[in-house]
């Protein structure tokens, strides 16, 4: 049985008319002057390629070894609305020798231990199979770049997909036949989501690695 979230999920419409790529196809904006960002919100957040292909993002990005998405960071507020860091804030706190990247990431880590999933599916032995990142935070897809998150829910091992940009997946890895539920909804969220990104399943240590990567995206240096 598919949750609520995931239906609603494959009903939308893919959106109409020329692409947005600049933040504000992303939701609100919240305009917070750079002394008054709260940097217990700031965390990483995922966004597709195409935005940093562009040209035009507003501030730092790292691309990803994942199939159409970068990197950035992301400053929520209430209710939905976002601050995308940009090199505005990123010079106020280099000046101020505050290293906000890893306090981005250790706010991630720290929200996304608290609550890894939105919602699981398990097999006919009452084993997980699969749990979906789709959380109302806004931050399901950027909990694959916690290490070893999953650890514990798949012993043995998992894989990930991000079919769309604002859900996840990580299913355990088997030696017998597939739950066919992981495709079914891996394709149908890449088929019918929004802003779909790839069908594509990888390591997680694909999404782990940018944890470490520190460099912009060429091209996107602070002008």
């Amino acid at each position: 049985m598919i949750p609520g979230p995931l239906k609603r999920l494959f009903n939308r419409k893919p959106s109409e008319g020329g692409e947005v790529r600049t933040a504000e196809a992303l939701g609100g904006l919240l305009d917070i002057p750079p002394e008054k960002v709260d940097l217990d919100a700031l965390c990483p957040a995922i966004i597709p390629r195409e935005f940093s292909a562009s040209g035009d993002w507003p501030g730092p990005v790292v691309q990803l070894p994942v199939d159409g998405v970068d990197l950035t960071w992301v400053v929520h507020g209430e209710p939905d609305l976002v601050r995308y860091v940009d090199w505005r804030l990123d010079a106020y706190w280099r000046d101020n020798e505050v290293d906000w990247r890893s306090k981005a990431m250790a706010n991630l880590v720290r929200v996304a231990h608290a609550h890894p999933h939105s919602h699981e599916f398990r097999g006919d032995d009452g084993r997980v199979v699969m749990v979906v990142m789709m959380h109302e935070d806004g931050l399901g897809p950027s909990r694959l770049l916690v290490p070893h998150l999953l650890d514990e829910v798949f012993p043995d091992g998992y894989q990930v997909a991000l079919p769309e940009l604002t859900c996840a997946f990580a299913f355990g890895v088997t030696a017998g036949d597939e739950d066919p539920r992981i495709e079914e909804l891996i394709s149908g969220c890449f088929t019918n989501g929004t802003r779909p990104l790839s069908p594509l399943r990888y390591q997680p240590e694909h999404f782990w690695l940018a944890v470490d990567q520190t460099p912009p995206v060429a091209g996107l240096e602070q002008p």
